[in-house]
């Protein structure tokens, strides 16, 4: 029997993993997406938070492609929710990038892991991407969700912002990453990851 060949259990995992992921992602950006500033620290603190669940997933789940799929899945759901088609350019970028960081390091490696985990973080910045790729689609967007006054405040942020804020994916993401390898590492050792 391959022990690297994807099984429906594995693919079963990485969805339930996802939808945990996605969940977060709401649990998280809902509170800080009530005021522009506070929106500024959610790609830190999305990358902080979510260091638990995917260094947890790329424990379990340790297979070619499966890192792939889990970070797609939650872009996929934004676009059948109503994004805009780059979402998925985003997210499969972040997704191929993550993936490749596995495979180089090797599924048992927790430099790899931390690593693959920052970028599954970039993610968190789809909508700021939007800002400045799509502005008049986002701006519409913001209008109806949160008013003229927060859609035309969060539109004029400098484009300096943009880096500052992938900055700060970094950042989130190397704590995040510690914080994840501080809470599972019995579970880490358990398995084998060094």
């Amino acid at each position: 029997m391959n022990i690297n060949k994807i099984t429906i259990k594995d693919l079963v995992m990485t969805g339930v993993f996802a939808a945990l992921y996605f969940i977060l992602s709401w649990i998280v950006g809902m509170p800080l997406g009530t005021l522009v500033v506070t929106y500024l620290a959610y790609p830190f603190c999305y990358a902080l938070v979510g260091g638990i669940v995917t260094m947890f997933f790329m424990a379990k789940c340790p297979k070619r492609w499966l890192t792939l799929i889990f970070t797609i899945l939650p872009g996929i759901i934004f676009l059948m929710m109503g994004m805009p088609p780059i979402t998925i350019v985003n997210y499969l970028i972040c997704a191929i990038l993550a993936e490749l960081a596995r495979w180089k390091s090797g599924f048992k490696a927790i430099k790899g892991m931390k690593l693959s985990h920052m970028f599954i973080s970039f993610a968190s910045m789809n909508t700021f991407l939007l800002i400045f790729t799509a502005k008049d689609l986002y701006y519409q967007m913001a209008v109806g969700t949160m008013g003229k006054a927060y859609a035309n405040a969060i539109i004029n942020l400098p484009l300096w912002s943009l880096f500052a804020l992938y900055a700060s994916v970094i950042i989130g993401a190397i704590f995040g990453g510690q914080l994840g390898e501080k809470v599972l590492n019995k579970h880490f050792k358990r398995v084998g990851i060094d």
